[in-house]
């Protein structure tokens, strides 16, 4: 341990006597400059003149003594002095043309030019990127700080120090630099854009701003110095487009070419991107992040110029092509940038086409899927079942086995496709049907949802993920048709509505016949389609769970036709009230009959969920008898309502005790 110790302590003796007390000797030796030349200055010792003329003479002093010490090895107080230097020749070219106006601003930044280039010979002869980062600081600060309008001749300079800066930091692979630059020089590069009258001229620096920026991110790569993305390098290229898409929309008016000069940067972002992408063995992360950016350019570009149904429709297009890209060649950046454009659709369908605000709270006019926002969910779900088909295809010919998110199966890759489409399509129905056509609609896209996990059970999360999602749209659609479909109350007869409804023959009956058959589908694919998933207790009771919510489903809509057979009645001229009366005998007896009749069918055959549905049903027409008969029928009724029941039920136990096999016997 004692080593380690003496380790620590040189460590911190060598921070100490190197570093730390050259940066703070020279922030000392500055400060003591500050005050002998403020108390020179208020004394007046020195004048104007010769004020700035000390600021250029010990700014190149400390300029030239950094230099010389990079050339002995003496690094730390090398770039002190260049600092130093570097602050001092500012502050003195300042107070030349600001200050005193000895010099005009013009003449002032040719200074500033020639104090950067001896600033970056310094930097690149001793390799320090921290002294190129001083003499970028002081270069493209010197505009504001000068009070320079933006005209051509500053844009001009700020443009020689990008090159110079681009230069610098492709030959030295300093990426940092470049960003810098970015920074100090777009603000004013912005400015001028927003001033600039002439719009040829406005497009031109945009177009060079771009290229230079542009080259200097991605210099390294191109030069296969670099066979990474570095963080500064990439930052910076993902900075310069969005800096260019703005500016493209601010400097150009006509919507036309705004639209063509954002396709173009588009296509120089893939020109970036290609020579990366296609060279062997492997393809540049460099060029991937072009690739994505020019997407991207595009995306932001369409978001911006079309609108409507447009917006939406182009995203898609353009994320289903990166999204084949991606499945092409198994590259997950591809993938997330296809994720990313392809969310934009989804934002603007669920909070412009269909917002969700409006759940509930608008009722469909007009025809429905007629109106121009279906056209987005209609290319939207086509995309991802072709998205889907083409995943589907290439992994079954190419199984990927690699690590992270891709890996995923033919199967996996198709039930998302499709899946996504039925999620769209339901989605859109709540806006675009009323509530009966609405559970008829929801209930036909659980059938397909688990037509998805019949074809797709080779693979258990695929298979439980269409699942999941039929079991959700039967439940939805389940829930809305007892709540406003067809409400419990559709089991009484109501004077107020007349005899217009016919039995059998309307919406409502067609929204539980449907909800019936997803049930009874949903069943049949967990009971013979499934694979073996531990869904408590295996998958058979599932889908004899399934299989008795379509019986009682169905008894609900043949007690609602027997309801309405004798609502039909009430226009003929009959009281209402003994018309109700004969509906609820009519429901009890009925009750009584289909459960006796699944009971006995269950002990024949030997069918376990027969035989439960039919004591349900019976237990239910037994506590209605009770309950609601005896309170609410007169005598004659309830008379035959009991001596049904009973005579039902006693046949019931008579053919229990005669079908069931006596104890340690086999059943017959």
């Amino acid at each position: 341990m004692r080593p380690a110790v003496s380790r620590s302590f040189a460590e911190l003796e060598e921070q100490l006597s190197s570093r730390l007390l050259a940066w703070v000797g020279g922030i000392a030796l500055v400060l003591g400059a500050m005050f002998f030349l403020s108390l020179a200055f208020s004394r007046g010792w020195i004048g104007p003149e010769a004020r700035v003329l000390i600021g250029l003479v010990a700014g190149a002093a400390a300029l030239l003594a950094g230099a010389w010490l990079f050339e002995r090895g003496d690094r730390t107080p090398a770039m002190v002095l260049a600092g130093v230097g570097v602050g001092t020749a500012s502050l003195a070219l300042f107070a030349a043309s600001r200050l005193y106006a000895f010099v005009p601003v013009e003449t002032a930044l040719v200074g500033y030019l020639v104090l950067a280039v001896g600033t970056a010979a310094i930097a690149l002869r001793g390799n320090s990127q921290a002294v190129a980062a001083f003499g970028l600081v002081a270069l493209t600060a010197a505009p504001p700080i000068l009070g320079a309008s933006p005209n051509l001749v500053t844009v001009a300079y700020l443009g020689a120090a990008l090159v110079g800066t681009g230069l610098i930091s492709f030959g030295r692979s300093w990426p940092w630099l470049a960003l810098l630059a970015f920074f100090m020089s777009a603000p004013q590069a912005a400015r001028w854009f927003l001033d600039e009258p002439d719009i040829r001229l406005a497009v031109a620096g945009v177009a060079a701003f771009w290229t230079i920026n542009a080259l200097a991110a991605a210099g390294s790569a191109l030069a296969g110095l670099r066979p990474t993305v570095h963080r500064a390098a990439g930052t910076l290229l993902a900075l310069n487009a969005l800096f260019t898409t703005w500016a493209i929309h601010v400097v150009v008016a006509d919507p036309v070419a705004r639209s063509v000069g954002l396709i173009i940067l588009a296509d120089l972002h893939g020109a970036l991107a290609l020579p990366l992408l296609f060279r062997r063995p492997n393809r540049h992360p460099f060029g991937v992040l072009a690739a994505g950016l020019a997407v991207g350019t595009l995306g932001i570009g369409i978001a911006i110029e079309l609108g409507g149904i447009a917006a939406p429709i182009a995203h898609t297009v353009l994320a289903s092509v990166v999204a084949w890209v991606a499945i092409r060649f198994r590259d997950r950046v591809a993938a997330a940038w296809a994720a990313a454009v392809g969310s934009l659709a989804v934002l603007h369908l669920v909070f412009v086409d269909y917002p969700l605000h409006s759940i509930g709270r608008t009722a469909p006019e007009g025809w429905p899927f007629a109106s121009p926002e279906t056209i987005v969910a209609i290319v939207m779900a086509a995309a991802l079942l072709l998205i889907g088909v083409v995943a589907w295809r290439s992994f079954m010919a190419k199984p990927t086995t690699a690590p992270g998110p891709w890996r995923w199966t033919a199967d996996l890759a198709l039930a998302a496709g499709c899946l996504g489409e039925i999620a769209i399509f339901a989605y859109v129905a709540e806006f675009e049907l009323g509530a009966n056509l609405r559970v008829v609609a929801w209930a036909i896209l659980a059938v397909a949802a688990f037509g998805v996990a019949a074809v797709v059970r080779r693979d258990r999360l695929a298979w439980l993920a269409a699942a999941v999602q039929g079991g959700v749209l039967i439940a939805v659609g389940g829930l809305l048709a007892l709540v406003n479909v067809a409400p419990l109350a559709r089991l009484l007869v109501d004077p107020d509505r007349g005899g217009a409804v016919v039995p059998l023959l309307n919406l409502e009956s067609l929204a539980l016949a449907s909800l019936a058959l997803a049930l009874a589908v949903a069943g049949w694919v967990v009971a013979r389609w499934s694979p073996a998933l531990p869904l408590g207790g295996g998958n058979r009771p599932w889908a004899l769970g399934a299989g008795a919510a379509a019986a009682a489903v169905v008894v609900y809509l043949a007690s609602i036709a027997i309801v309405d057979i004798f609502q039909a009645r009430v226009e003929l001229g009959a009281a209402s009230s003994e018309i109700a009366t004969q509906a609820q005998v009519a429901l009890s007896i009925a009750w009584v009959l289909v459960g006796a009749s699944a009971f006995a069918l269950g002990l024949v055959r030997g069918i376990g969920l027969a035989r439960a549905f039919g004591l349900a049903l019976l237990a239910v027409a037994t506590t209605k008898v009770f309950v609601f008969d005896l309170a609410a029928l007169d005598v004659a009724y309830r008379v035959l309502s009991f001596i049904g029941l009973g005579g039902v039920l006693l046949a019931s136990s008579f053919v229990a005790a005669h079908f069931r096999a006596p104890r340690g016997q086999s059943p017959a």
